[in-house]
């Protein structure tokens, strides 16, 4: 849930609402004259590299069947793909 809050209230009680963001993970809208002029929400944690094995790990498996029916069906697709043309980068 969203809560309007004045620039008044937020510049007087800057450190209160920056805790209750931070450990309730509130959100606030900041009013001026009465119109919206900006938001006050916890930031979106970052996923890192560290993450990864955990990230993985809490996939969905596929059963030995699914995967040698996906692999058949990469092996189709890369047989029907047409000959690659190189080419030279430089060649105008």
């Amino acid at each position: 849930m969203t809560t309007p809050l004045s620039v008044t209230e937020l510049s007087n009680h800057l450190s209160d609402y920056l805790d209750r963001v931070i450990d309730r993970r509130e959100h606030f809208i900041i009013l001026r004259d009465n119109q919206a002029v900006a938001e006050l929400r916890p930031i979106q944690p970052k996923n890192c590299l560290g993450d990864l094995p955990a990230l993985v790990a809490s996939l969905s498996h596929l059963t030995v069947e699914e995967a040698e029916a996906f692999a058949r069906d990469l092996y189709e697709v890369q047989s029907n793909q047409p000959p690659e043309q190189l080419r030279n980068p430089w060649d105008s």
